[in-house]
């Protein structure tokens, strides 16, 4: 009798130690105050050194429709650049590409590393023009102009912020132990992401952001429009070189009445350039 509640006892000690263990190892609540303040300071940094940085994106494009038995795809290869517009979000991703299905469309050049050698007006001019030559490659019904791995991120951005309406979600162990969850919504008027004639787009969505760095390690964003639905999903991860999280994946999901488009793209091979006083780019 006396061993069998001795064993009861310590088996409650024990319980009660464990327990006290976990809580005391269980991160502490943050606010989302500090999660946005932290998030814009990172975006400062993030700007900074990533607009004369390019990658290699590898872009997988899958349609298909209720009314068809077969399916389109098309897989393209680009260098993609970020690079700063006069307007929200102030910087925009632009998308050069060089191979369509296993074919080269052009010359193997780096055509967007120009834009580190112009004017900042000629280079906007250049970055428009290579984008809508590289647009056209892009499958499905409609214009998607919106299928930029950064554009969400750059929501977050100080000067960006008082546009959307933020709500502090759960703790995600999965992305990351400190890594929290933040619920957006577009609330200023006219939107970033703008329409045909000019309608407006409100985006929402989510961040994942280390509550310790303000790093963001995933962003979500969704639009509706017109009966149909869009979304972007893109995963960063931590990269020593640049001291930053870049993107590695975007998935693309669209639904426009009875065709569905699914995309998904890989990022690598970043590379960065800097300006000598000749006025040639280097790679770095």
């Amino acid at each position: 009798m006396t061993s069998t509640i001795l064993r009861a006892v310590v088996s409650l000690t024990l319980t009660a130690w464990a327990a006290a263990g976990i809580s005391a190892a269980a991160p502490q609540a943050v606010s989302l105050d500090t999660l946005l303040s932290r998030a814009a300071a990172y975006m400062d940094l993030f700007v900074d050194r990533f607009e004369n940085v390019v990658t290699e994106e590898r872009y997988d494009q899958t349609v298909s429709s209720s009314r068809a038995q077969d399916s389109q795809r098309r897989r393209t290869a680009s260098d993609v650049a970020i690079v700063k517009i006069p307007g929200p979000p102030y910087w925009t991703a632009f998308r050069d590409v060089f191979d369509v299905d296993g074919k080269p469309v052009r010359d193997r050049v780096d055509r967007l590393t120009k834009l580190f050698t112009e004017e900042s007006t000629f280079a906007l001019e250049h970055a428009k023009r290579i984008a809508d030559e590289s647009a056209r490659y892009n499958i499905g019904p409609g214009v998607r102009t919106t299928n930029s791995p950064l554009l969400a991120l750059l929501f977050l951005q100080d000067d960006l912020q008082p546009r959307f309406k933020f709500s502090l979600g759960r703790r995600d162990a999965s992305v990351g132990a400190a890594v929290w969850t933040v619920q957006y919504q577009e609330r200023a008027r006219p939107t970033i992401i703008q329409g045909t004639r000019g309608v407006d787009q409100p985006a929402t969505g989510r961040f994942w952001i280390n509550a310790d760095t303000g790093q963001v390690l995933r962003t979500e964003m969704n639009v509706w429009f017109d009966g149909a639905s869009y979304s972007l999903t893109t995963n960063f991860a931590p990269d020593a070189h640049f001291g930053l999280a870049v993107p590695t994946e975007m998935t693309e999901r669209a639904e426009m009445g009875m065709t569905r488009i699914l995309a998904k793209a890989t990022y690598g091979k970043f590379r960065s350039f800097t300006v000598t006083t000749e006025e040639k780019a280097k790679t770095n």
